[in-house]
């Protein structure tokens, strides 16, 4: 009897361990076609893990992600993301293959019902949008809405078709196409605006969509959604890219005042938003403003009640460069590149239309500047910029200027080549600050120069400026 008793109480608690949900998700798998290290998974609230990948392409770990939460699976060292929803109790397997990328990832196990979704929308989207974003863009507005139309009630589809569907994800989808919807209004929106805005042109004139083009939500959009700013990147891109356009514009025209600022924190009801353009709005302060006028905005800042003590510190940084190392330190556990490592890579679209990458300019020095079209110290250095070009002309060195300009400014950027007849190779960022070569060289403001070896090494993270003799010496002194 007595072993009975501790039978029944040995399978009680086996039951209990089973029945309780894992507080983890597992991610498991092989990349095939591939000789890849590691993955890295990332969220908007800013979570972020590197998976190593074994010699045999296998690759396996957990993750405590919370109730709810979208993803981002990066395939490192490849320009190559995908969409994953993560909940803990899943137990998600994946089987990747780099061949014909657009078919590469096929889902089993717990949760990979939702995934094959996911991935069946971003195959269903990049089918109807094509791979230039900017030809997508370029559409007249009866074309653009019809494939705007395709492409949400597509995807409406492919989430019906899915049975038992999770109540939470589902609500959280059918809201989230309506943004990604909307998204593609506004980058078409102000890609239009900017084109016309800055042309040359005498008898342009300033964009104004036909009636009933833009959608309501555009008129209406609300700054107060937490979760979707945290989940949804196309809601957390409509965020930023508005706030931060109307703040360039006004900036520009030297229009940043108390009262406005307050307007902007007062209609802003995400914690997370407030502290992001608390940081986005005072690197662009940094960069425009002298020294006593951006002090004024920084005690502005820093007298917030609402931001955090981390905003705070980054903030601190910015306004005083000799402590940015330890704010890093706090905020991040990457390394920074040193002097003799190999740098990281990029491969971006430049401005004839191709792609040019690190790799392609091997056997050369390669000199980048790190700049914007909005970015009044950028635009100062441009001469002395062209100047070293032609004294260097022929010589052993390649010079690289990355426009870090948000996407729907292309036109602005493509433009002002053109227009300013820069020379060197001119390449355009794919996502701007947040683009992964300028992160990774942990670029916080501009103009930013960095200078690497015929081998790929980087020699110096903060190179001179053109305007700086230091850089001919520097030059000299490599044999250039």
């Amino acid at each position: 009897m007595k072993y009975i008793l501790y039978l029944f109480i040995a399978l009680t608690y086996i039951n209990l361990c089973y029945s309780q949900e894992k507080e983890y998700a597992t991610l498991s798998g092989k990349i095939m076609n591939a000789d890849l290290d590691s993955l890295q998974i990332t969220s908007l609230s800013g979570f972020k893990k590197t998976i190593k990948v074994n010699n045999d392409g296998f690759f396996k770990d957990t993750l405590k992600v919370g109730n709810f939460n979208t993803f981002t699976l990066s395939l490192r060292k490849r320009d190559q993301n995908q969409t994953l929803y993560l909940k803990n109790g899943y137990d998600l397997n994946l089987a990747v293959s780099l061949e014909g990328y657009n078919n590469s990832i096929s889902f089993l196990g717990k949760g990979a019902t939702i995934n094959n979704y996911l991935m069946a929308k971003a195959q269903n989207t990049s089918a109807i949008k094509g791979d230039d974003f900017l030809k997508f863009l370029s559409l007249k507005e009866d074309e653009f809405t019809k494939k705007v139309e395709t492409i949400k009630n597509n995807n409406l589809e492919l989430l019906n078709d899915i049975a038992n569907i999770d109540s939470d994800f589902n609500s959280f989808e059918i809201e989230n196409i309506s943004y990604e919807e909307l998204n593609d209004y506004v980058f078409y929106y102000f890609m239009k605006k900017n084109k016309t805005a800055f042309s040359n042109d005498k008898n342009s004139q300033e964009y104004i969509p036909p009636k009933g083009f833009m959608p309501d939500k555009f008129f209406n959009f609300k700054f107060d959604n937490e979760s979707l700013y945290k989940n949804s990147l196309s809601y957390n891109q409509i965020c930023t890219i508005t706030l931060i356009r109307d703040f360039n514009i006004r900036n520009s025209k030297n229009e940043i005042t108390k009262k406005y600022l307050d307007s902007v924190f007062k209609k802003i009801k995400i914690g997370a938003l407030k502290n992001e353009m608390a940081i986005q709005f005072s690197r662009l302060l940094s960069i425009t403003k002298k020294t006593a006028e951006a002090k004024t905005y920084y005690n502005y800042f820093m007298s917030r009640n609402d931001l955090s003590k981390e905003t705070k510190l980054k903030l601190k940084a910015l306004y005083e460069p000799k402590e940015i190392k330890s704010v890093v330190s706090v905020n991040t556990n990457d390394k920074e590149v040193k002097k003799g490592e190999l740098s990281p890579k990029f491969d971006y679209k430049n401005h004839i239309g191709e792609t040019t990458s690190l790799d392609d300019l091997k056997g050369k020095y390669v000199y980048i500047d790190i700049w914007a079209t909005w970015c009044g110290p950028c635009k100062k250095e441009i001469p002395f910029l062209k100047n070293v070009e032609k004294q260097y002309h022929g010589k052993n060195i390649t010079f690289v200027s990355i426009s870090v300009d948000e996407k729907y400014a292309f036109n602005t950027w493509e433009n002002m080549v053109k227009e300013k007849e820069l020379t060197g190779v001119q390449l355009f960022a794919n996502n701007a600050f947040n683009s992964k070569f300028i992160k990774d060289y942990k670029v916080r403001s501009i103009p930013r120069f960095i200078l690497i070896d015929p081998e790929g090494k980087l020699v110096d993270a903060y190179a001179p400026r053109p305007s700086d003799e230091k850089l001919l010496e520097l030059f000299n002194s490599l044999n250039i």
